[in-house]
């Protein structure tokens, strides 16, 4: 069975960047408000994971996530993940390795040890930037949704907020005709209006059963000092 590679994932949030843009910029003139630059907004995350998880360092963010998790950052463990995938992980090696050659736009990718066959549960976070202005959250997620290609489906769509910061929260489907999987979606702007895109994907089957901890682990995102 064909998996979709990240590579697919990588070059949509690209394009689906370019789109909102587009469709933020077509609207400047109407209805959306250009808004200042927010003072920095400081969240402090207990560092220490609860029992039984992990936190991984990707380039400029951290995640904490379930101890079977492995990853981080694409460029301080390829060699470790590699022989890994070598010897008893075959089906994540074309993950990694499409990371690895893309790391500007993978600051953090993960996947779970404990996946089922045939799918390997990720997390990947992707920065992109969806305009050189700063729109409310609502015009930015409405611009977004227009851009999802006929094979996502989203689920839900809502602003909520996390640790005091309002992000972006999308629950999707995808259908590749050959692969089908369901992923929680959050897009956080930064005070430097760069998005930063973080997606955990599993299958359909296995959503309800991981969404809570996929919701746990989003708690505990944090941008790192030199990425604030």
């Amino acid at each position: 069975m064909r998996r979709i590679k990240p590579i697919y994932i990588v070059i949509f949030v690209v394009c689906f960047a370019m789109g909102v843009a587009n469709s933020l910029n077509s609207r400047k003139a109407s209805s959306s408000t250009v808004l200042p630059t927010p003072q920095t907004t400081l969240v402090a995350i207990p560092q220490i994971p609860p029992k039984g998880w992990t936190r991984l360092e990707g380039n400029g963010v951290a995640l904490q996530l379930p101890d079977t998790y492995m990853g981080g950052n694409m460029e301080d463990f390829s060699a470790e993940i590699i022989k890994l995938a070598d010897t008893e992980l075959p089906q994540a090696k074309s993950l990694f390795q499409e990371a690895f050659q893309n790391p500007e736009k993978f600051v953090l990718l993960a996947f779970d040890t404990k996946s089922s066959p045939g799918f390997l549960t990720n997390v990947n976070t992707v920065k992109t930037r969806f305009s050189s202005e700063r729109y409310p959250l609502a015009d930015i997620m409405q611009g977004a949704i227009k851009q999802y290609p006929d094979y996502i489906k989203i689920v839900q769509s809502d602003l909520v907020k996390i640790n005091d910061i309002e992000v972006i929260r999308f629950v999707e489907t995808m259908d590749m005709k050959s692969r089908t999987s369901k992923s929680l979606q959050y897009i956080r702007i930064d005070d430097n209006n760069d998005a930063w895109v973080t997606n955990y994907s599993t299958t359909p089957d296995e959503f309800d059963k991981r969404l809570p901890s996929f919701e746990q682990s989003y708690q505990s995102f944090e941008l790192l000092p030199a990425s604030k």
